[in-house]
């Protein structure tokens, strides 16, 4: 069983609308908790049973002060942006063995949606724009097989269903193709079609027409992708890889203005392509000492318009690093990402940025325990990312340095 907790908070203003402005009182807060319970039967060397029941809360609470527009009004009018989530995730899976060398899994998982609420309102004067509640459920059957086609060449294959109240069904496959081609040598094919759901904000956010409507008609977003992938092991303490990928997504969900009332909506309008490469190496020496360095370099375009994509950086770089401090229960990571430059909806370019993270963590500290302390953002780095459709700005300043508590129990 494991547990999280995550409180983060940040007074920094969005400007949704026109009449917003820089208050000290504009803050946002979020919260997510999380309790997960898994169990694992073996019941002979080939059948083994795992079962996996958890439960999760979302909380997010903003506050905005705008001008007072009418006469009437008050001259700063406090606004509450609010949304809560709460749900339950039950999964079932078989896994089995068969002709000593294959494998099969079929499994289930049931989510129940307990609470997809969002409220907007003002407080003085009193005046409610959004007051959804939402509720749901989602089931999802699947199945992998996995097969030893020779003792260098494996084929792994899998479908999985998903059935949502708010959109119906889909189906999707993935396949990989691993040949081994000498003891230090993979070379791995993998091909799979993902999907994501329309979330609650984009299904349901509306404000009763003053700047933004739902469209509960959503379709999910559907990816198919192509990964070929060469690993080399160089020695014993270090590997290495190099990759090329292609996406293509279809249906992607898009926030714009609808031409007929100016208002702002969730569509699906957006068809992309992305492809590029990816090269990693890892390194683990015997005392611990554990790093990885990564470099993407990746190109995207809307086939729609054949432009290049918003918010869509071209280089990223990646560098982890993890010290022994104490015997093998204690450990200091460090982590390092930079990304290049991108542009913003208006065509203005943000520069580069580099961030750094660094968490202190435990493994078994007690039998069963593990805690962690991060530092995010330690240098206290002032980045941007681009803003969307319903913001004035092309860019908004992101969080500054952040700390994150984790504490994990199993048993």
């Amino acid at each position: 069983m494991d547990a999280g907790y995550h409180v983060r908070e940040k007074g920094v203003p969005t400007g949704s609308f026109e009449t917003v402005f820089d208050h000290p009182d504009n803050q946002t807060e979020d919260l997510t908790a999380f309790i997960n319970a898994r169990h694992v039967h073996e019941f002979s060397d080939e059948l083994e049973l795992t079962t996996r029941l958890s439960y999760g809360r979302y909380e997010f609470n903003g506050q905005y002060i705008y001008e007072g527009e009418l006469p009437t009004d008050p001259p700063i009018i406090p606004n509450f942006d609010q949304a809560r989530g709460e749900w339950i995730i039950g999964e079932t899976t078989f896994r089995k063995r068969f002709l000593h060398k294959h494998q099969a899994i079929a499994g289930f998982e049931y989510r129940y949606n307990l609470q997809r609420d969002q409220t907007n309102f003002d407080q003085s004067p009193p005046f409610s724009y959004l007051d959804s509640r939402k509720h749901g459920q989602v089931w999802s059957p699947y199945t992998t097989v996995e097969l030893n086609l020779s003792t260098n060449l494996t084929l792994n294959a899998g479908l999985r269903h998903d059935d949502y109240e708010t959109f119906g069904s889909t189906t999707n496959p993935r396949a990989s193709l691993i040949y081994q081609a000498r003891p230090t040598s993979t070379l791995k094919y993998i091909y799979g079609e993902a999907f994501r759901a329309p979330n609650a904000f984009e299904l349901y956010y509306g404000d009763e027409g003053f700047t933004a409507k739902p469209n509960p008609q959503l379709s999910p977003e559907e990816i198919a992708t192509h990964e070929f992938i060469w690993e080399e092991q160089i020695s014993r303490q270090f590997t290495s890889s190099a990759s090329y990928f292609q996406y293509d997504i279809e249906n992607l969900i898009t926030q714009n203005i609808d031409p007929a009332d100016n208002l702002l909506m969730y569509r699906n309008i957006d068809r992309i392509r992305a492809e590029g490469v990816e090269f990693e190496i890892t390194g683990r020496m015997p005392n611990g000492l554990h790093g990885k360095i990564s470099y993407a370099f990746q190109q995207s375009e809307d086939l729609g318009t054949e432009g290049e994509l918003f918010n869509a950086p071209e280089h990223l770089i990646k560098f982890h690093l993890t010290v022994p401090l104490y015997r093998d229960s204690i450990f200091l990571g460090l982590e390092s990402l930079y990304t290049s430059s991108r542009i913003t909806s208006s065509l203005d370019s943000l520069s580069g940025f580099w961030l750094n993270n660094l968490t202190l963590f435990s493994q078994d500290l007690r039998p069963g325990l593990d805690l962690s302390a991060s530092i995010y953002n330690l240098l206290d780095q002032r980045y941007f990312d681009p803003a969307g459709p319903e913001h004035l700005q092309s860019r908004i300043e992101q969080e500054g340095r952040s700390v994150r508590v984790k504490l994990t129990y199993r048993f």
